[in-house]
């Protein structure tokens, strides 16, 4: 009774807030959109893979303990390449222009590819303050990615959730199962979802933890 209790109450919210976005999406400006969200985040994974050597490592890592890929086609091609260009290295590419020029060479077969990401073989002003702090910026960018991901877990667990019958006596206890699990997983991914909101966010305590960097190191 109790978990279709709070079912009948996710569902009722839902078609609220459903129905308030619909009255209101004349008079409020659009959040940036879950792809224009991503796309900066592997943006500046890919800034510091290519402009800061010493946190490399620190960049696979964060993905590798996290499992995550890169999402984006222009963004997965430039990270093969990546890849590819330092395995046929005979020796570790410590210096930043040397990878990005080796790359630059990858892509002579592929032109229209390299105008997808060239941009990031640059440095302005404000993408190198972005970079002074990588350790930082690895984690936020970390965070925001997986950030989309458990977001779109947690819609497809309140959909089946929301449709799991619990209507019909001769699956009750089956289907009451079912519900409990999807809703566990749905307040287990709602508090994860906390937590990399948390770790998105560079504060103040942050900043005097973590020096400046040099895109020299």
């Amino acid at each position: 009774m109790l978990v279709a209790k709070q079912l009948k109450y996710y569902r009722k919210n839902n078609r609220n807030f459903t129905q308030g976005k619909n009255n209101n999406s004349q008079k409020v400006l659009s959040p940036p959109t879950e792809r224009s969200l991503l796309a900066e985040a592997e943006y500046l994974l890919l800034r510091i893979y290519l402009h800061c050597p010493k946190y490399r490592q620190d960049v696979k890592s964060a993905m590798e303990a996290r499992d995550l890929q890169f999402s984006l086609s222009h963004n997965r091609f430039l990270w093969k390449q990546i890849i590819d260009v330092e395995n046929m290295s005979e020796y570790q590419i410590t210096d930043s222009d040397d990878l990005i020029s080796k790359l630059q060479d990858s892509y002579l077969d592929a032109p229209d590819k390299l105008s997808e990401v060239e941009h990031l073989f640059h440095l302005d002003e404000k993408a190198k303050r972005n970079l002074l702090r990588a350790p930082l910026e690895i984690r936020s960018a970390i965070a925001a990615i997986e950030l989309i991901m458990c977001k779109k877990r947690r819609s497809a667990v309140l959909s089946m959730w929301q449709n799991t019958d619990l209507s019909t006596d001769s699956e009750l206890a089956k289907n009451s199962e079912l519900a409990k699990k999807y809703q566990e997983k749905f307040y287990s991914e709602s508090e994860w979802i906390k937590e990399l909101e948390r770790l998105r966010i560079t504060t103040i305590y942050d900043l005097i933890q973590v020096p400046l960097g040099e895109l020299s190191d």
